[in-house]
């Protein structure tokens, strides 16, 4: 279950999620501390399986998540995208596409399908070529 793997590296990694410091020994250091959360990334994440086990847009479970968990972090384009019904994708080429799309291999089992899933996954907000790319690599790795 990749989720798992998405979710635990999402919290291990949240302290630094805007910057860590210069000399970090990672060699020796706790993953997991009083510092760590859940970030967009894990919300967004959650959410990909909630749309892939009800059979529903991606888009529409998203766009709840997004609003059932406002606070966490997300980036100014997808945060202005959850205070609108129309859910019209908005271009973009960040890395949130890549980040939620790990539930797509547990309901997938060949290539094909997987790049199928992760592009309809980023399709909804993450439409640049780009965007689409980052979910799609991920998801066949």
């Amino acid at each position: 279950m990749a989720i798992i793997g998405a979710i635990l590296g999402d919290i291990a990694g949240s302290r630094w999620e805007f910057g860590r410091p210069k000399n970090l020994d990672w060699k020796h250091i706790d993953l997991f501390t009083d510092e760590c959360f859940y970030t967009d990334d894990t919300v967004l994440t959650v959410a990909t399986k909630y749309a892939l086990l009800n059979n529903i847009p991606f888009a529409d479970a998203y766009h709840k998540f997004g609003n059932d968990y406002p606070n966490c972090s997300y980036g100014g384009s997808f945060h202005t995208w959850l205070a609108f019904d129309d859910k019209q994708p908005y271009n973009s080429f960040g890395n949130g596409s890549a980040m939620r799309v790990s539930p797509v291999v547990d309901f997938t089992d060949t290539k094909d399908a997987a790049l199928w899933e992760a592009t309809q996954s980023a399709l909804c907000t993450h439409n640049h070529p780009e965007g689409i790319k980052g979910a799609s690599v991920t998801a066949v790795c």
